[in-house]
């Protein structure tokens, strides 16, 4: 009954961390997954913010035309290579209109589509 979309499997984690998975709460915003080892941590100290925490969110869903690499990579399905290629779409070919230009995103099927969709917005 754990949700398992919003645990990053990729994660590196280091002997000792704790990985929490639970139950997401009815009409609650997926949990970001985390650790509690330094792995990863940036040079201020943010420790790699979770979506929802920098100045690009609404209502508890990620800006398109202003998340960063991070901000991006926390969403479920969403790794850093997909994060970087979403940031190198909107550098190349300007801001996001409308969500469902995702899907001209390279390594954005219509499924992962699909699972990011209402964690998005574009403002």
């Amino acid at each position: 009954g754990a949700d398992l979309l919003a645990l990053n499997m990729a994660a590196r984690v280091a002997d000792g961390d704790q990985i929490v998975v639970g139950v997401v709460p009815p009409e609650a915003a997926p949990p970001v997954s985390s650790t509690t080892s330094g792995i990863g941590t940036s040079a201020d100290g943010s420790g790699g913010v979770p979506a929802g925490v920098g100045g690009s969110t609404t209502g508890g869903t990620v800006d398109l035309n202003a998340a960063t690499v991070a901000e991006l990579d926390a969403l479920p399905g969403v790794g850093p290579v997909t994060a970087t290629s979403i940031v190198s779409w909107r550098e190349t070919n300007g801001r996001f209109a409308t969500v469902d230009q995702l899907s001209e995103v390279d390594g954005i099927g219509p499924g992962r589509l699909a699972k990011i969709r209402d964690l998005v917005h574009v403002g």
